[in-house]
């Protein structure tokens, strides 16, 4: 338990926590935006929170790549993203 809280701590000291409050702050405040453009629906809550939730772990595992080892697929990742603006 001692080497997971001495990971998250080291993983805490090399991100920019500015960043992540900032963006966390922008989605507390759409889950507020969502919810009170509801009419206090929990369903649509829960969904925005679950999606925060994704974002969050997603952006951990994205920061721990090196892009060196991910340049090379960067046709591939181009394609991707198009075909997700598509979406």
């Amino acid at each position: 338990m001692k080497s997971l809280f001495a990971a998250v701590a080291r993983y805490f000291k090399q991100t920019d926590i500015l960043l992540i409050v900032i963006a966390l702050s922008a989605s507390a405040f759409g889950s507020v935006m969502v919810f009170s453009a509801t009419h206090g629906s929990k369903s649509h809550l829960m969904t925005q929170t679950a999606a925060i939730l994704l974002g969050i772990i997603g952006m951990v595992i994205i920061s721990k790549l090196d892009y060196h080892d991910i340049a090379g697929f960067w046709k591939y990742l181009a394609v991707a993203g198009v075909v997700l603006l598509l979406l």
